[in-house]
């Protein structure tokens, strides 16, 4: 069941085919419009599509890396796809607003360090309208108040995406 069970985690093409089968499992999980991973029911004290997103954004956190190393990934047309929707506001799986303090936020921290390290993933592909609906959907993290302790960080990673 542990899909790395085999794996020693020695080198970096372990490192990258960990990443990989880490992320398998979770392709039959994607919303159609791609923007939304779930994975069942949730214990968490934040709303159902919050708990989609995290499914979507948390992968990011080897994903970017992946492919700022060089790494094949089979599945970025799903994360294109899900940035356009996700972060569309007349698209029925849009990710909503973010209000103060909102578990959107932390997700949004995953996004800054994709659009850093992997533009020619997650950036370039898009359409200048898409661009637009991203950009403006992480940059809400600037317009509303967030916890005082490391989820400033949080903003400062989607500022250096952004920029």
């Amino acid at each position: 069941m542990n899909p790395l069970a085999s794996n020693p985690l020695r080198s970096r093409t372990d490192m990258q085919n960990a990443v990989r089968d880490l992320f398998a499992p979770l392709v039959p999980h994607f919303s159609p419009g791609g923007a939304r991973v779930t994975l069942g029911d949730t214990g968490a004290t934040f709303d159902n599509t919050a708990a989609q997103l995290e499914g979507f954004a948390r992968p990011l956190w080897g994903l970017a890396p992946l492919a700022a190393g060089g790494g094949d990934f089979a599945h970025w047309d799903l994360y294109q796809r899900g940035f356009a929707s996700g972060s569309t506001s007349s698209h029925a799986e849009y990710w909503g607003y973010p209000r103060p303090r909102d578990q959107r936020l932390v997700e949004m921290a995953a996004f800054g360090l994709a659009l850093s390290i992997a533009p020619q993933q997650v950036w370039e592909p898009l359409s200048t309208a898409e661009k637009t609906a991203l950009a403006k959907w992480v940059h809400s993290i600037n317009e509303v108040d967030i916890v005082e302790n490391n989820w400033l960080f949080f903003r400062v990673l989607v500022n250096l995406g952004l920029a």
